[in-house]
């Protein structure tokens, strides 16, 4: 049977040859990988190119293709240094790029031009970013230090300033700066910031915020006319800010660098409905005291209220903190003494003092008249408020006590201003105006007159220019057509017409200068009608 299976038998007649081939195989195997490792490294086993035998490459930028190019342009192969060939090329005789040349030359290079046009972008960009336009406005807590920066210049309005008026002056009077023309009447007193900045309200519905230079900064449209009084802090905690009120019923929060509403771009919250202005059904007079603790107050309709100003201030910004309800209109802006407690007078007649902390009442007084004059404190004790009444009260601002009362010839309608009293002597003085056309000058200590002085002539129509004025140039005299067809003999037969007859209307005048009667017919009966022959005064403008 071995015989007659040769295949069989040649495998037996060979014992264990596929087992004894794989070592040859492995050797010839690492023979090749070693030969090839000797013809890339050209048959050298001495020193070569590396960081630590630079002068064995050929190209020191990749180390002989050891290493990636670590320029981010170009790299000179021969010092390993890196350059912009556009800018600072290192080729004998050559120049940097230019995009002109370029192009009279023939000699565009895509390259260049797109790095050239992308640095010059990208420094525009930096400037932008390093312009200190884009710096945020200075942030300053609390009150502003700048005087009159608040209704009557602070939270006492004595009306009173530490500095002095202008020293420029012409013949002993000042010299304009410069003027602004507004769209309207301008009622409210001027806010001053720290930058020279003016913030004024007008009749027209807009408040204005003009430079010191004369030029507009920007003007907010208010929705109404503004004739209150603008407070200038920083409670929010981003820029300076604005609060007055509208003739819209509106108090407003806008930003004195910007001249945009700060309570118009906050995020709606659900408690607020995305809305912190307080409206009120009347248009809001009241100016705005703002205290340094964040908290506006102000008069609007027959209440007061206290509004958190910030959100640090025991409530969210924006949202009433207490009010007080009143029985009188509030016209007039609210004073706080800085001990925690704060005045308010109302057209009923009273002038309240409430706690500050919860408008918690303290005393009352109750004048003969309405009270459209704010209160003013002189910081030793004593409260001053004028009236309707044509009186200048002074009180105790702890209990309301009636010190003195002074008379004048009409109503009062301004606030008066309390210069700096002597605690111990009394000695000190009130300034105020009442509508007979006078300034008033009250001794502080027991309200006797010191002085007045006439601004006007009461007898003169209020709109009349004031005394020593040049009077006004005369009107241009029309011009004279002989041609009868024209507007020359129109106006010949007319005044001939006036000459013959004068019309009734110039009848009337005369008989009333004249204090003649005059007999009307009217129907069946018969209307006597007699007029004087002086003029009826008109009422003088309410000073505010």
């Amino acid at each position: 049977r071995g015989r007659g299976a040769p295949g069989a038998m040649g495998r037996r007649g060979r014992p264990g040859f596929g087992a004894a081939r794989y070592p040859l195989i492995i050797s010839l195997l690492l023979c090749a990988v070693a030969r090839a490792q000797d013809g890339e490294d050209g048959g050298n086993t001495g020193p070569q190119c590396s960081e630590d035998r630079l002068d064995l490459c050929d190209d020191l930028c990749t180390l002989d293709g050891k290493r990636p190019n670590p320029c981010p342009l170009e790299c000179n192969v021969q010092t390993g240094d890196c350059y912009d060939r556009c800018v600072n090329p290192i080729e004998d005789g050559a120049l940097p790029y230019d995009v002109n040349d370029a192009i009279v030359n023939d000699a565009f290079d895509p390259v260049c031009a797109n790095r050239l046009r992308k640095r010059i972008a990208e420094s525009l960009v930096t400037e932008s970013f390093e312009s200190t336009l884009r710096d945020p406005p200075a942030v300053s807590s609390g009150l502003s230090s700048v005087p009159f920066s608040m209704f009557r210049n602070g939270l006492l309005h004595t009306g009173r300033s530490d500095h002095r008026g202008p020293s420029v002056t012409v013949a002993g009077v000042p010299t304009i700066g410069w003027t602004y023309k507004t769209g309207g009447r301008i009622f409210s007193s001027p806010t001053l910031a720290s930058d020279g900045t003016v913030y004024v309200g007008c009749t027209d519905g807009f408040v204005y915020g003009v430079q010191r230079s004369g030029v507009i900064k920007w003007k907010y449209p208010a929705g109404g006319p503004v004739v209150s009084t603008a407070a200038i802090g920083n409670p929010i905690g981003s820029d300076t800010t604005l609060f007055m009120g509208g003739a819209d019923g509106t108090l407003h929060a806008v930003s004195a660098n910007y001249g945009t509403s700060k309570w118009e771009y906050i995020r709606p919250r659900l408690h607020l409905n995305g809305r912190w202005q307080l409206k009120a059904t009347r248009p809001i007079v009241s100016s705005a005291a703002l205290a340094p603790e964040g908290i506006v107050y102000i008069g609007a309709d027959t209440a007061l209220y206290a509004i958190n100003a910030a959100t640090g201030s025991g409530g969210f910004s924006g949202t009433v903190k207490w009010s007080r309800e009143t029985r009188g209109l509030i016209l007039g802006s609210p004073a706080l003494d800085g001990a925690g407690r704060i005045y308010v007078g109302t057209m009923e007649g009273a002038l309240y003092c409430l706690r500050q902390d919860d408008g918690e009442f303290i005393w009352r007084f109750d004048a003969e008249g309405g009270l459209y004059s704010s209160p003013a404190l002189d910081g030793a004790g004593r409260v001053y408020v004028g009236s309707v009444d044509s009186y200048l009260y002074a009180l105790d601002a702890l209990t309301g006590a009636l010190h003195w009362k002074f008379r004048t010839s009409a109503a009062i309608y301004s606030s008066p201003a309390a210069s700096v009293r002597d605690p111990t002597s009394g000695r000190g003085y009130v300034f105020v105006g009442s509508t007979d056309w006078k300034m008033y000058a009250v001794r502080a200590n027991d309200g006797l007159l010191a002085w007045n002085q006439t601004l006007r002539d009461y007898d003169a129509p209020w709109n009349s220019p004031p005394p020593g004025s040049p009077p006004p140039p005369a009107p241009p005299a029309p011009p004279v057509n002989d041609d009868d067809g024209g507007d020359g003999g129109a106006d010949r037969r007319r005044r001939r017409r006036e000459r013959r007859s004068p019309p009734r209307r110039q009848q009337r005048r005369q008989a009333t200068a004249t204090g003649a009667r005059q007999v009307r017919p009217g129907g069946a009966s018969t209307h006597v009608a007699h007029r004087a022959g002086r003029a009826a005064r008109r009422r003088p403008p309410v000073l505010r």
